[in-house]
């Protein structure tokens, strides 16, 4: 899963950013995207952070948030 968060300047206020495909079937195919989501999401926030975070697909109903 691709995670896209959009902070300020102070990266003291942050919110998820809506990636434009977030769900990946393998790791690589996540990491390859990241970059440019990151580049396609750079003007909605000052700062742009993504992360590619390994989920169970057996706990997909366990996932209505991440901490």
């Amino acid at each position: 899963m691709l995670l896209v968060v959009g902070c300020s300047n102070a990266m003291t206020a942050c919110r998820e950013l809506p990636a434009p495909v977030s769900v990946f079937e393998t790791t690589a195919e996540c990491m390859t995207a990241r970059p440019f989501a990151v580049i396609d999401l750079q003007g909605q926030a000052q700062h742009v952070v993504a992360r590619c975070l390994a989920v169970d697909p057996a706990l997909e109903d366990d996932y209505d948030s991440i901490i």
